[in-house]
């Protein structure tokens, strides 16, 4: 599940980095939850 969550992360750094700067823009603080869902994915992973 860590790489799992590692690639969500990235991509909600992309979104975040998109709505930043505004080469993609979605709705707001949607970086911060997709980020927020992959840690929550990568915490879940066995250990």
């Amino acid at each position: 599940m860590g790489i799992l969550g590692g690639v969500i992360i990235a991509i909600g750094a992309v979104l975040w980095l998109g709505n930043v700067f505004g080469f993609f823009h979605t709705f707001p603080l949607a970086g911060y939850l997709t980020m927020a869902v992959g840690g929550l994915v990568m915490k879940s992973g066995k250990k």
